[in-house]
């Protein structure tokens, strides 16, 4: 048997099929009651089971036209609906002539029941007359009650439907109304953009940019993004929109009205705004934090930079005392072959390259102690226009006739305290420096001046005072260095030369002699627009001292006080040995003690009475000047000659009656041994420590 399905829900239709079908049943579907029509006048059916509520045509309408067609009348029609308000929806389909009707759900077996018990009904001879006039204007009227009713309802429905959504639209209002006081009230800059545009801004957007939210509307945001940030930025909005996952927070600079940069730091969300995608942003000015996060990573660098300065000091100043003496050795038996090696002996040539190595390790030692501020400086007043003066000529042989030097000195120059050679030292490293930056030839100006530090001026320098100074100005039209060489040209051991040209020490060296003679020196440069080195020396009171001969090489002594008796005291016995050959040479009866200990039990046991006593400041048990301490008690008018190859202040802490007393610093040569002996037997000269 045929069986015609009414519905427009497919999945009714779908469950309609499966009950009927197993029976052998073929199951035709249709989604309203004018659809059914139409089946019905191709196909032959014998059952038609149909909703109430359907569009275009409903069930009862579909109902009433079967029964006024003549051959559709016989057909048994069910109404299997889920519509159902009450006996009189039953009664009104029996009144049109359904033969059945059945409310959803029904179980399975109940409703195969039903339609078995109708289709048995229908196989009876009697036919089904159809409505009558009277009939038909009752059935319409019942269907009108119906409509009526319905529509009734209906309207009560979208009554509270309207009154639902008038009352969802006032909490909405409601809603957007705290929505607004948030986001104008945030702590935060809110801002959403989309395709490269402000969309919204909060008020908030003002204290930032100084700008109103009204006149931010619709522009590019990349206006008020610093130009060297816009690269990331576009990078990150364009992996947050195709779904990569990002930290949700990081750091770029803004640009306020008048152009000046902000640091903000940004937490953005990618959102739906009116149908596009965009992000939601919330900035937080952290231009102070920054500032100060800024300042505490600087102060730890130097932290950083002064553990380092202290750890190579203490290293250089551990191996100062051995490498000295040993530098000694060999640069004094060095020059005693080279005494009596002939000029044409080929033996001199390798005594030479000797004596070199070891001078060229004593100033390489000079340069570690300079650059970790722990050499021995001999501070005197100095003109710096004398200096450039001096070294003038050496200058411009140094840096080649392709490099102009113009030396500009400042009058009237006023002195300063510093230590001649190292001075020295600081000009000649900086010439280099300039040179080296100059491989094509330039210009290279040194130039003084009397200067007064103030407020603004200390702000370009770092750790500069403010206060009066000498200003010695070095500069180059050399290639220049960016912010990252800058930051590390005074770390040791840093260099931009090629492998073996250079130390890494020579403006360690300069930084390290201007900090300890308390001066301070700073370098500004850009890259392809050379570079210039400021030192700062502060001014002294104390007149520069006239200049002192210097003792030939070879020197032999001579003197009124020769064939004196000479104590020596030093604890590395190849120099004690170095020391007795050369000063036996020049006639001196000459003692040697290992230690304190020893020159004190000389003095007790074998009556010893020296002349001059020579002894090492640092030693293992007595140091030299606790040794001259219990000297001076058997012999208060002894001549003493301190010598040390320690670097830092050991050598200041003697006894005011030694303040005077002649200094030597190891390594020495036996020019420099034979002078400090004559100067110590003369009665030494005060100043030399």
């Amino acid at each position: 048997m045929n069986i015609l399905a009414v519905d427009d829900h497919e999945e009714n239709l779908y469950f309609l099929e499966s009950l009927l079908k197993p029976g052998g049943n073929r199951v035709l579907g249709a989604a309203n009651g004018a659809e059914a029509l139409e089946i019905l006048k191709s196909e032959k059916i014998g059952l038609v089971i149909s909703d109430i509520l359907m569009p275009v045509m409903d069930g009862f309408q579909l109902c009433l036209e079967m029964k006024k067609d003549d051959t559709l009348r016989a057909i048994p029609f069910i109404f299997y609906t889920a519509t159902y308000t009450g006996p009189q929806d039953e009664a009104f389909a029996r009144k049109i002539g359904a033969d059945l009707f059945l409310v959803k759900p029904c179980e399975p077996d109940t409703f195969l029941d039903a339609v078995e018990e109708v289709m048995a009904g229908a196989s009876s001879p009697s036919q089904p007359s159809a409505p009558g006039e009277q009939d038909e204007v009752e059935v319409f009227k019942l269907y009108n009650e119906r409509l009526i009713r319905k529509l009734e309802q209906k309207m009560i429905e979208v009554e509270r439907e309207l009154e639902a959504r008038k009352a969802a639209e006032e909490e909405l209002k409601r809603s957007e109304e705290r929505y607004r006081t948030l986001v104008e009230n945030a702590g935060e800059v809110i801002v959403v953009a989309q395709e490269g545009k402000i969309r919204f801004a909060n008020r908030r957007v003002f204290d930032l940019l100084g700008v109103q939210p009204e006149e931010l509307k619709d522009r590019p945001f990349t206006q008020y993004i610093h130009p060297e940030d816009r690269q990331i930025l576009f990078e990150r909005r364009a992996d947050m929109l195709q779904g990569k996952f990002l930290p949700s927070d990081y750091c770029f600079r803004v640009l306020d009205r008048a152009g000046r940069p902000r640091w903000v730091e940004i937490n953005a969300v990618v959102i739906d705004w009116e149908g596009r995608p965009a992000t939601l942003n919330f900035l937080e000015d952290i231009t102070e934090r920054k500032r100060v996060q800024d300042e505490q990573d600087a102060l730890r660098e130097q932290l950083a930079q002064s553990q380092k300065v202290e750890a190579i000091g203490r290293l250089a100043g551990g191996v100062a005392h051995d490498f000295n003496n040993m530098l000694s050795i060999i640069l004094g038996y060095g020059d005693m072959l080279l005494g009596k090696i002939g000029a044409d002996d080929p033996l001199r040539d390798f005594v030479l390259q000797i004596v070199e190595a070891a001078k060229r390790s004593a100033a390489l030692t000079r340069q570690l102690l300079a650059f970790s501020r722990k050499q021995t400086l001999k501070p005197e007043a100095l003109d710096l226009n004398d200096t450039l003066s001096n070294l003038e000529k050496m200058l411009r042989r140094l840096i080649g006739e392709d490099i102009e030097l113009k030396v500009v000195p400042g009058e009237p120059l006023a002195p300063v305290m510093a230590d001649p050679g190292q001075i020295e030292q600081v000009i000649l490293n900086l010439a280099i420096n300039a040179r080296d930056a100059m491989p094509g030839g330039g210009k290279l100006i040194m130039e003084t001046s009397n200067v007064d530090a103030d407020e603004d001026c200390v702000k370009l320098h770092e750790d500069l005072t403010p206060g009066s100074y000498v200003l010695l100005s070095v500069s180059d039209s050399g290639c220049g260095m960016d912010d990252d060489v800058k930051n590390k040209i005074f770390e040791p051991f840093f260099t931009t030369k090629d492998k073996g040209k250079g130390t890494g020490l020579g403006l360690a060296t300069v930084y390290g002699i201007v900090k300890q003679s308390g001066g301070n020196i700073s370098v500004f440069s850009t890259p392809g627009k050379g570079a210039s080195f400021k030192i700062y020396l502060p001014r002294t009171e104390t007149a520069p001292a006239e200049a002192k001969a210097v003792p030939a090489a070879g020197e032999k002594w001579a003197g009124e006080n020769s064939g004196g008796n000479i104590l020596i005291v030093e604890d590395e016995e190849g120099l004690r040995k170095l020391m007795q050959d050369i000063l036996s040479r020049q006639g001196f009866t000459v003692t040697l003690a290992a230690d304190g200990s020893d020159a004190l039990r000389f003095i007790e046991e074998k009556s010893l009475a020296p002349d001059l006593l020579i002894t090492d400041v640092v030693m293992p048990g007595i140091s030299g000047f606790a040794l001259v301490e219990k000297f001076r008690t058997a012999f208060p008018d002894i001549r003493v000659l301190y010598m040390s190859g320690y670097t830092d202040q050991e050598v200041y802490k003697m006894s005011e009656q030694d303040r005077g007393a002649p200094f030597m610093h190891k390594p020495f040569s036996i020019v420099e041994l034979t002078a400090k002996v004559k100067e110590a037997m003369r009665g030494g000269i005060a100043g030399n420590i």
